[in-house]
């Protein structure tokens, strides 16, 4: 739930029925040479401190849902008219970065099934919300290899082919809340070295404060606990708090589990201080121990700028160090004046991080590279006469792995497309070779590739990129046209360079326009989407899953507001074979 950007609200609802097709897109995608060096002006070093967090709940995994009627409308600001209006004249002015319309070989389309939509949410919860916010994990309850979902506000089980075995469950049971209190911005992880379950979400009251982030571990032996990270910073003076901790951000390696949050103080909470950033003890938590040792740094900031969505890697490797990765949709640190274009990534460091489980702190370093150019997406036009939300998602990083000595992440950006006339909405992604020196400080990285996949004619948006151990590139996505229904994709690279995309495939086409009730919201006349789409790897090291949001036959109408509020969004799951 970006606060800075997005409008959310919550309503009740009802229910009708669902169905998807495949087809497929060509794509536009290019590269840099790997040899491309990137170097920082200058090294940022930050001191955090020990802190303890103590078991909150402690039970069996919940295996049925709990359902509730309340009502709840709840609106967080959008970006200022004059900003999207800035945005849209520079793209239109060709300052977005230009990328070719190519296409080669795909990857395997090995499982496809329709996930969890509004009506499940209402169904769990009472209400209906927008938008979905894509988490997804594949891993093992016992013996069983399952695929989890969960999404505002609703998680289930399944298969690999798409079978419950599990209820649907309102998040309020799974994480042990009351029903009073509001979550969203779900994110979930499955550790193969432990066996173990993770899932995030942030937790707060109408007013916002006090809120917290709660942490889920489910253990190899099913049994669940939860702990809670205060978000609020009521002591942090600095930051203008008490905050709110937007966007809890999901990270792992071997010795920790990583959570970021973008903070908002102020009384209108239209300040955004920079992010805070939790480095939680993986083997306490995965004993669900009664205490927990974690370290925190508060009020991240880079170059003079708030960062926004600082994104902890998902590390698929034996690595001692967790890096961490930043756009900068902003260029200033109150975040209130938009980048249009931007060539700057933060690159950081956690090195030391298994002091964490003896009370340690670990080092926090970072610094300012350069890469490709992104810009700020335009308005993604869609079928409904309007766009999906893409001035209120701007280009701030999506998720972040490290794998196989290289850092990926991608992001939404706009493109020129050769032989399109018009400004696209694409994913600009990168994949970089990150430097400590020998102290573990930050010292620079090399690009590997970088590049653009985009579709002429279409807009791409929410590129989520995950890696194999072998070197297969995925990127899951929504896309939309005035000629195309919000729908799911993908492309994969199975290149050992790692910059040939093959075709866009489309996973699942929405089944009609867009006609949930963030539409009707007024300027700048957007529905809300997103707010991100999720890849994961397999746990046998191969292949890619992947989920992202479209719309979907049924429909949850709300008949007592003024004008009746809808909704008709759904999601998609799939797995795409990795195999060179």
């Amino acid at each position: 739930m970006p606060i800075s950007s997005h409008t959310r609200l919550r309503i009740i609802l009802s229910l009708v029925a669902i169905a998807a097709i495949v087809s497929a897109f060509a794509i536009s995608m290019v590269s840099r040479d790997a040899s491309t060096r990137a170097s920082g002006p200058a090294v940022t070093t930050f001191t955090g401190r020990h802190l303890t967090t103590t078991r909150a709940v402690h039970a069996q995994v919940p295996l049925q849902a709990h359902t509730n009627s309340k009502l709840k409308v709840f609106v967080t600001p959008i970006l200022k008219k004059s900003n999207a209006a800035a945005i849209h004249a520079s793209a239109a002015n060709g300052n977005a970065p230009h990328t070719a319309n190519v296409g080669t070989r795909p990857g395997k389309l090995l499982h496809n099934f329709k996930g969890l939509n509004g009506v499940d949410t209402f169904n769990a919860n009472g209400f209906i919300l927008e938008p979905p916010d894509q988490g997804l994990c594949v891993g093992f309850l016992g013996k069983t290899r399952v695929v989890n979902e969960i999404i505002n506000d609703v998680t289930a089980f399944y298969t690999p082919n798409g079978t419950l075995v599990s209820s649907k469950i309102d998040l309020n049971t799974f994480f042990g809340e009351p029903t009073t209190l509001n979550i969203s911005d779900p994110r979930c992880y499955y550790d193969t070295t432990t066996q173990a379950w993770f899932f995030s979400v942030v937790v707060y009251t109408n007013s916002l404060v006090p809120n917290h982030t709660d942490l889920l571990v489910v253990n190899k032996q099913l049994q669940a606990a939860v702990y809670h990270l205060d978000t609020t910073l009521p002591n942090n003076a600095a930051g203008q708090c008490p905050c709110f901790g937007d966007q809890p951000k999901l990270g792992i390696d071997k010795n920790n589990v990583y959570i970021t949050t973008d903070e908002f103080g102020r009384k209108d909470f239209s300040l955004e201080t920079g992010t805070t950033l939790f480095a939680i003890s993986k083997s306490q938590l995965v004993k669900e121990a009664t205490t927990v040792n974690f370290a925190e740094f508060d009020n991240l900031t880079l170059g003079g700028i708030g960062v926004t969505a600082l994104q902890p890697a998902i590390t698929n490797s034996d690595s001692n160090v967790e890096y961490l990765l930043n756009s900068f949709p902003y260029a200033d640190e109150a975040q209130l004046i938009p980048n249009t274009i931007e060539k700057l990534l933060g690159l950081w460091a956690l090195s030391d991080t298994g002091n964490v489980t003896s009370g340690g702190v670990p080092k926090l370093s970072a610094t300012i590279i350069t890469s490709e150019i992104y810009g700020a997406p335009v308005p993604a036009l869609t079928t409904n006469g309007l766009s999906l939300a893409t001035f209120t998602n701007d280009s701030r990083m999506q998720q972040v792995q490290f794998i196989n000595g290289h850092l990926l992440g991608a992001l939404d950006s706009a493109v020129i497309v050769d032989k399109d006339p018009q400004t696209r909405d694409g994913a600009a992604w990168f994949e970089l070779k990150p430097r400590v020196d020998r102290d573990g400080v930050i010292a620079g990285a090399s690009f590997k590739a970088q590049g653009y996949v985009a579709v002429k004619g279409e807009f791409l948006v929410y590129p989520a990129i995950t890696q194999t151990y072998e070197g297969t590139t995925g990127i899951a996505f929504s896309i939309t046209s005035p000629t195309l229904n919000p729908s799911t994709g993908y492309v994969v690279s199975t290149s050992e360079s790692g910059v040939h995309f093959g075709g866009a495939h489309i996973t699942a086409t929405g089944s009609g326009p867009d006609i949930g009730f963030s539409c009707a919201a007024g300027f700048p006349q957007q529905c809300r989407w997103g707010d991100y789409s999720w890849s994961a790897l397999d746990p046998n090291g191969r292949d890619l899953w992947m989920a992202a949001e479209l719309t979907v036959p049924q429909v949850a109408t709300q008949p007592k507001t003024k004008p009746p509020a809808h909704i008709n969004w759904g999601t998609q799951v799939w797995e795409v074979s990795g195999a060179q």
